[in-house]
This record gives structure tokens, C-alpha cells and sequence, in this order.
């Protein structure tokens, strides 16, 4: 229901928060495991996503900003089983050479007043969505669901389908502005939405750093420390150095549901050749 987050104001960067998050929407759980069970894996991994609200300061080179229920909603995904330990290094299997391509991947967790949705889809275009998981993306996969306020009686219900989905990017690149798509229930209730980038974002991960790395995870040497690359995430030109796929990155996005306005997470790579976009070669 409530975790802290705190960065003392010790450290190079120049930046320090005491942040508290209030689960706001009921967890989102996967129906699929993480991971296929295989050799040398203990557990599969049951996946929740928590929708909900902060408040505290977050403090950048001297500045600071109040942070309010009002004004920061956000997320964290959560595992309840492990792999053994959180150290863990070898998450993603390796995908096979021609395999991975005219590939989508969109990872969203949007939230409203009074309603939520978490989905994740790797689907290669025009091929069934089959023999995937949420990290092997070899096969296709689609999972998802709607959730609720915590103090709403009705159960979170499966996301069944996406459809219609279509994607805008910036002006001369391939990173992405906006989108549309519609989510389909398990009842066959079909829910439009649409997005658009607040601002550039681009993560650790998409870096491979973070995903099973163990370095990352405070893991074999010592406190934790890692000494990033800085770029200009105003320039798009600069995306491809650490960017190489379509559309790749994690961004805050503004979402809309009919008259409703919401936030979330948006999480979207593509590879080509998808002509869908103008994008015919890899």
C-alpha cells in the first residue's frame, strides 16, 4: 500500500528526494509468468504493477520541487517470487539472428480518477501473438488488464486484445509523440485511447543496464555505483547511440478516455522493417 523512496543529498549528481507513493489503483497481475520455466530457473515470476500517487520534495542542483498527489502520479513494478536472488544476471535469453524483426513492443501503465490499465505487448507484424512471455520476446504476447481505485469493490478484469494501434513520431526521426490504440476486456468492452509525450525520456535500461545486471543491481562490488553517459535528450539526433531501435525509449505521457484525462508510462520500440511508419530497413 505505501513505499518510501529516499536519495540522501550526498552524491555528485546533485540530486536528493524523500518521496512517498500511496497505491491508488488496485495492483495489475500479469495472467503470464515473467519467464518461461527452464533449466537452472527456480521460480516463475507472478508480476504486479502498483498505480498510485506521491508526495514529498525532489531536489536538483539546488532547486527543489513540492511533490503532491495532485501533481505526481506514478508507478513500480513488483515481483513476488525470484530468480534465485535478486543478483541474478542473465534475465533476457538471446534471440536468435533474423528472428526479432518487424517488431513492436509497447509497455503502458495508464491511470485515471477512477479507472486504470496496464498492458504489454511484443507482437511481430502480421504473425499471431503466440509462445511468448513477458520477457522472451521470440514468440508474440499480449497481456493486460483494467483495475480500479482500492476502494472500489470490483476486481481488476483481463485486456484481451489491442487493436487499431497507430504511432506518430517527432518531425525528421524515428522517436515517438504520440499514438492511439483500442484495449479490449474479457466482456468485449472496447476502451480508445490516445497519448501524447510530456517530454523525452530515456531511461538506464534501454541501455541494458538494469534488466539482470548485477552491477546495477548492487551486486558483486560493493555499494552500489554506476557511472552513467550523459546526452542531450533534446537533440533526437543523439538517440541512436544508445537508442539503436525505432521509436525506443520510456516516456511520461498524457493519456485520454473519452472526456477523461489521465497519466501514465509508455514504453514503445519498434524494429524494422515496419513500412507502417515509413521504416523499411533495419
Amino acid at each position: 500500500r505505501k513505499a518510501r523512496f529516499v536519495l540522501e543529498p550526498d552524491n555528485e549528481w546533485g540530486i536528493s528526494y524523500d518521496l512517498v507513493m500511496d497505491t491508488y489503483l488496485k495492483p495489475c497481475e500479469s495472467r503470464t509468468p515473467v519467464f518461461r520455466r527452464r533449466k537452472g530457473l527456480r521460480n516463475v515470476l507472478p508480476y504486479h504493477e502498483h498505480l498510485g500517487r506521491f508526495r514529498g520534495f525532489l531536489k536538483v542542483d539546488g532547486k527543489t520541487y513540492n511533490v503532491t498527489p495532485d501533481n505526481c502520479w506514478g508507478q513500480r513494478d513488483r515481483c513476488w517470487a525470484t530468480l534465485g536472488g535478486e543478483r541474478f544476471q542473465a534475465w533476457m535469453p538471446p534471440v536468435e539472428p533474423g528472428e526479432a524483426q518487424s517488431r513492436i513492443h509497447w509497455h503502458s501503465h495508464i491511470q485515471f480518477e477512477d479507472i486504470g490499465f496496464w498492458w504489454w505487448l511484443d507482437e511481430a507484424l502480421g504473425q499471431p501473438r503466440v509462445n511468448g512471455t513477458l520477457a522472451d520476446s521470440r514468440g508474440g504476447h499480449f497481456d493486460g488488464c483494467v483495475t480500479w481505485r482500492i476502494d472500489d469493490l470490483r476486481q481488476q478484469i483481463r485486456l484481451v486484445d489491442i487493436k487499431d494501434y497507430d504511432i506518430q513520431v517527432q518531425p525528421g526521426t524515428t522517436k515517438f509523440q504520440s499514438a492511439t490504440c483500442t484495449v479490449v476486456d474479457e466482456y468485449g468492452k472496447e476502451y480508445p485511447l490516445s497519448f501524447r509525450i510530456l517530454a523525452p525520456n530515456a531511461t538506464r535500461h534501454i541501455r541494458g543496464e538494469g534488466y539482470g545486471d548485477p552491477e546495477f543491481l548492487g551486486g558483486f562490488n560493493g555499494d552500489f555505483y554506476h557511472k552513467y553517459d550523459k546526452y542531450d535528450l533534446s537533440d533526437f539526433s543523439s538517440y541512436a547511440k544508445f537508442a539503436p531501435m525505432a521509436f525506443n525509449g520510456e516516456h511520461a505521457v498524457e493519456a485520454r478516455l473519452g472526456d477523461g484525462k489521465g497519466i501514465g508510462h509508455m514504453e514503445m520500440s519498434g524494429i524494422p522493417p515496419l513500412p507502417q511508419w515509413g521504416l523499411v530497413r533495419r
